[in-house]
């Protein structure tokens, strides 16, 4: 019994012993020993797989962020060279534009042959240069003119009897001296033919002053008419264009501007007294046409027919009056001014278009009345009918 427990013993350690052994070399045996342990690395294995499948995610995502930012930058890369040549081609294309313009230009202004040969571009210069130099009261029509040459030689209007004929009188010596040139006009551009035209009819006309400008016509002694186109009725403009040059730079120039202003007053007390003579003349119109002159002179400068002091809200007189206008001037000068007259520099030019501009204009409107309506009325001359020289 004994023994057999024994024998029973021995065989049980003997077979553990062999087992393990046979365990350990029989690899089929061991693989599925190995099982348990695969089970531990099985659990493990999803969370590295999630790893490494965040990072391939991650590194395709950049990927395509990559490529899609390289295609976007290669077409816009296209696209700003596709502007850049076509700003190119535009700014070439101008460039030629220009240069033919510029040579068509030159072609079209080059003198012709026959200009040249009988100077027509000096002559009309020369036409120019006199028409100025006979009316300083039109330099601002001169696109040569400055300011500084506007200071220098501007003159009032002056309807002097003995102007208006000098005027005349050269206007048509200019006209036979370019008559007197042997002019192929059939050989001038278009340009130059138009340009010779324009100043035989101009000359003809007294400088464009077909009514008062002709002394052989006699029309400065007949006032305005309807439309009021004689230069007594321009005086504010002319005023308004030149006067702007006399700007204040010192107190000198205050009395350069009075000066000026007191030649417009001789200008139109003159006019006055060539109305005068047209009515001791005889050289007067109908009565419908004194009437239109007449309201036509008012309209055109209606705040002076009011009052003399109405020169002051007129638009030609208003730029004389706004502190802008004596920006030039320091306020030493002002204080040496206004000691010098006890008024500022702005009630001064007050003063000065009032007594020179205001009075004279308001008087002639009176006057005209007064002797060339008034003796036209009583006459009642129809309005077909106008008395001679």
């Amino acid at each position: 019994m004994a023994e057999n427990s024994t024998v029973t013993a021995f065989s049980a350690d003997i077979s553990s012993t062999e087992l393990e052994s046979f365990v350990i070399k029989n690899p089929s045996t061991a693989a599925i020993q190995g099982d348990s342990d695969n089970e531990v690395v099985d659990m493990e294995s999803p969370r590295c797989c999630n790893n490494q499948r965040l990072l391939v995610g991650i590194i395709l995502l950049l990927g395509i962020i990559c490529l899609i930012t390289g295609i976007v930058l290669i077409s816009m890369a296209k696209d700003i060279k596709h502007e850049d040549l076509s700003e190119c081609d535009a700014k070439r294309k101008q460039n030629q534009l220009e240069n033919e313009t510029k040579t068509e230009i030159s072609d079209i202004c080059a003198p012709s042959k026959e200009a040249v040969r009988v100077s027509l571009y000096k002559l009309l210069e020369k036409i120019q240069a006199e028409t100025f130099s006979l009316n300083p009261n039109m330099l601002f029509f001169n696109p040569q003119t400055t300011s500084e040459d506007v200071r220098q030689n501007f003159k009032p209007y002056d309807p002097i009897p003995s102007e208006i004929k000098r005027r005349t009188d050269e206007a048509w010596r200019l006209l036979a001296e370019i008559n007197e040139t042997k002019i192929d006009e059939g050989k001038l551009t278009p340009r130059e033919r138009k340009a010779v035209s324009q100043v035989k009819f101009y000359l003809r006309h007294v400088f464009g002053q077909p009514y008062d400008g002709n002394y052989y016509a006699g029309d400065w002694m007949l006032g305005p008419n309807f439309f009021c186109w004689q230069p007594i009725c321009t005086i504010g403009n002319e005023m308004a264009d030149h006067l702007a040059a006399f700007a204040p730079r010192n107190t000198s120039d205050m009395e350069v501007i009075r000066n000026i202003l007191e030649a417009y007053k001789k200008s139109i007390n003159q006019y006055i007294d060539n109305v005068k003579l047209g009515v001791r003349s005889g050289m007067v119109g109908s009565v419908e046409e004194c009437r239109a002159g007449l309201d036509s002179l008012k309209g055109t400068y209606s705040q002076i027919s009011a009052s003399k002091a109405g020169v002051l809200t007129e638009t030609f007189a208003e730029k004389f009056l706004k502190q802008d206008f004596y920006k030039n001037l320091t306020q030493e000068m002002k204080d040496e001014w206004r000691k010098r007259t006890s008024k500022s520099v702005v009630d001064s030019m007050k003063e000065f278009l009032i007594d020179n501009v205001g009075a004279p204009i308001n008087n002639c409107s009176a006057t005209w009345k007064r002797n060339t309506c008034a003796i036209v009325f009583r006459a009642t001359f129809p309005a077909d009918f106008s008395t001679v020289l």
